[in-house]
């Protein structure tokens, strides 16, 4: 599904008017949309590994950077986890899941979820969801994956295992990214041509951000839904103080906590 360009962005009042924009449930191509929220409108779509370029260049390559957090990561995680992931794209998930940067990019098939993250963040600029037509189906954790010994040519989907309540709770997929060559510079999905004509922005104005929290409030979105753990029960008692009393800056930020 390719998106003339006058239709690939929209502004948004409120959930109705996103709901009302939503594409439909199928593309042509078989596979569902899914869906991104940033809480500052300006961000790319870029994982969290490529934003660390110096980092990369001291390591020496992408590829030497990522293995280099992968095993460090699976050395120390161990004794915490009740099942080991098995497959390199698993214990990429669960590096994603708990912020250490990886090649993939989070994405969630539920629109309502994407929203809350775009909103629930700083409420000092726009905001935005972004919306993704993948060419193909998820690739299930289960299936054969792609690993780092077979390097994908092209922006891949893959929906993960249930390595993590969050993973469940937020309706998770990824898009797997190719590593750039060497010490290239990684492209933005939003900066593709390959990719940006599959993409749609529906902005938020930071002036109806309070208002949309509401609206998701009583829809039962917030911290203890989306994060079913210790951290999301806590979380939440913040969040509910700050929907309530929106002078008061207690707002639960997902992507700085």
């Amino acid at each position: 599904m390719k998106i003339p360009e006058e239709m690939r962005t929209r502004r948004i009042q409120s959930v109705e008017d996103l709901i009302a924009l939503l594409g439909p449930r199928l593309s042509p191509s078989g596979a569902d949309p899914i869906y991104r929220g940033h809480s500052d409108a300006n961000w790319t779509l870029r994982p969290r590994l490529f934003r660390h370029r110096d980092l990369m260049v001291i390591m020496g390559g992408w590829r030497q950077l990522e293995d280099h957090l992968l095993d460090k990561f699976q050395r120390r995680a161990t004794p915490f986890l009740v099942t080991r992931p098995e497959r390199p794209l698993d214990w990429l998930s669960l590096m994603q899941h708990n912020r250490l940067p990886t090649r993939l990019l989070d994405w969630t098939t539920d629109p309502l979820t994407a929203l809350w993250f775009a909103v629930s963040g700083d409420v000092a600029q726009e905001a935005c969801v972004w919306e993704y037509w993948p060419l193909e189906e998820p690739e299930l954790g289960a299936r054969d994956q792609v690993d780092s010994s077979d390097e994908p040519r092209e922006v891949k989907l893959w929906e993960p295992g249930a390595y993590s309540g969050r993973i469940t709770a937020q309706h998770s997929v990824h898009t797997i990214h190719p590593l750039p060559a060497g010490i290239d510079e990684f492209t933005a999905m939003d900066n593709s041509d390959d990719e940006a004509g599959r993409l749609r922005q529906f902005l938020i104005p930071d002036s109806v951000i309070s208002a949309i929290r509401s609206q998701l409030d009583r829809l039962g979105y917030g911290p203890g839904r989306l994060f079913p753990d210790l951290e999301g029960a806590a979380q939440s008692i913040l969040w509910e103080l700050d929907v309530k009393f929106e002078n008061i800056d207690l707002t639960f930020d997902p992507f700085n906590s």
